[in-house]
């Protein structure tokens, strides 16, 4: 009878510490959501800013690329061009920086549009920095670059030093060619020209390597559709290896080493704003970003480490192995193929997603990822190599074990498989800052990694889905930011 006792007892102590560790997810995910939400929308100049920079140079380049003239892609180059234009006159309203004011002046010339030399004189306002006489050298440079007078021979070597020095990135190629052709030298000109037009070039590249994934995505989804079935309850079904549950210990382990994992996150993001002031500080300011792509990258790497530490700790007196995260059993050929094919399947449903948001949701801008804007934002390549190594293979490894094995593990063990699947996947999205558009991308993008990690029973073939998801965002940002 005592015993009976004992065990109802303990039995009710240990719903009622399951119960409380769901609340505390639900509260931590809740912080680390708000947070996000605030820095995004109380501070939106800097990502705003980003968008617009990226959107101008894609339209620029891709007007660049298009041949002018009566027809079809003439009509494109002037779409292209014209939405280019509108672009950078935001940019140039919401950033009056003289560099902002050169490549709307430099677009609006591109376009055909004769209000550049109006914009090439609002550098005598938004160049205080510099003396005026400095500044009317700078726009009769323009007016002769850009005009339709010949430039001598001699004043080449001037003019091209100053425009190097103005950071105008692809914007330069475009200047260097009107100045080599408005000096006559066609040699020099062309291979700027050609310089301008090699990542626009690419770019059509991507273009078309998009549309073959999609092409591949719609056979290979209607193949999964076909041989996959969907794990039922207890993930029994053919196909699918999906683990057994925890025991109630082990599983309460996992959501609590999860809200460790959270309350990391928070504190990254509340001290988020001292890390963007580092650049600012001391003297030595050249090698301040680059500290700050290190310390992030790093802080990223270690937000893991506490809950591990939790389940190392806890994990023993639970019964926790390796096999149960899914980091054992790898067959590492079979998870590359599984994992390029599933992701292949799920780019139909994400394009068809995104589509279907930006419907709804109209002219309501996505905001972007922090690493996004930081890569749109910096020319520094040390900076760029970081943040592509926190996409490609820091964010898919700390990510992927956190909530495919850590958190969907955890929930299993109180709910239904596809349930915990969900759960997991609408964490996940909620706790990127790209809300609310980003919400139903991220979360079909998270159901396809768990369906992944059901699928092959270890982590592998998720995680290489994840850096293949990532690394495709920064190629693009690559060709659209580069010089």
């Amino acid at each position: 009878m005592g015993e009976s006792v004992e065990a109802s007892a303990g039995g009710a102590a240990r719903r009622g510490i399951s119960a409380l560790s769901s609340v505390g997810i639900a509260v931590a995910v809740a912080a680390v959501i708000w947070t996000g939400w605030s820095h995004t929308r109380t501070a939106p100049h800097r990502t705003e800013a980003a968008r617009l920079q990226l959107e101008a140079l894609d339209r620029a380049r891709r007007g660049y690329l298009a041949e002018p003239g009566p027809g079809p892609t003439g009509a494109i180059r002037t779409q292209y061009l014209g939405d280019a234009v509108s672009s950078l006159e935001q940019l140039a309203r919401l950033n009056p920086s003289a560099n902002s004011i050169r490549k709307l002046m430099l677009m609006q010339h591109m376009a055909g549009d004769r209000a550049w030399r109006g914009t090439a004189l609002r550098l005598r306002r938004h160049d205080a920095q510099r003396p005026l006489m400095e500044t009317d050298a700078e726009i009769a440079l323009w007016a002769q670059v850009l005009g339709d007078e010949p430039i001598p021979a001699e004043g080449v070597a001037a003019a091209r030093s100053l425009i190097r020095t103005m950071g105008l990135g692809w914007f330069e190629h475009v200047a260097l060619s009107r100045l080599y052709q408005r000096a006559g030298m066609a040699q020099a000109a062309a291979a700027e020209t050609n310089s301008a037009r090699f990542t626009a070039v690419l770019m059509s590249l991507f273009d078309t390597g998009v549309l073959v994934a999609l092409t591949l995505g719609i056979l290979a989804l209607a193949f999964v559709m076909r041989s996959w079935r969907r794990p039922d309850a207890e993930g029994s079904a053919a196909g699918f290896r999906v683990p057994e549950r925890l025991s109630p210990d082990a599983a309460l382990a996992c959501r609590y080493a999860f809200c460790i994992y959270l309350v990391g996150i928070l504190l990254m993001r509340l001290a988020s704003p001292a890390l963007s002031a580092l650049p600012h500080a001391g003297s030595r300011s050249e090698a301040n970003p680059i500290t700050v792509g290190l310390l992030s990258t790093i802080l990223l790497a270690l937000s893991a480490a506490p809950p591990v530490a939790t389940l190392l700790w806890q994990g023993r007196r639970a019964g926790l192995r390796l096999a149960d995260f899914g980091l054992t059993g790898a067959r590492p050929w079979h998870d590359v193929g599984l994992a390029v094919t599933g992701y292949l399947a799920v780019f139909p449903v994400l394009t068809v997603t995104i589509l279907a948001t930006s419907r709804l949701l109209g002219d309501d801008p996505t905001p972007l990822n922090p690493a996004i804007t930081a890569f749109a934002g910096s020319g520094n390549a040390f900076i760029r190599a970081m943040l592509l190594c926190q996409a490609v293979l820091v964010a898919p490894i700390v990510e992927e074990f956190m909530f495919r094995a850590v958190l969907f593990r955890g929930l299993q063990g109180q709910m239904r498989t596809r349930w915990a699947m969900l759960g997991s996947a609408a964490v996940f999205a909620g706790l990127h800052p790209q809300l609310p558009a980003g919400f139903p991308v991220l979360f079909v993008l998270a159901c396809g990694f768990s369906l992944l990690y059901l699928r092959s029973g270890n982590l592998l073939a998720s995680v290489l889905a994840h850096a293949l998801n990532n690394g495709g965002v920064f190629v693009y940002l690559a060709l659209v930011a580069g010089t």
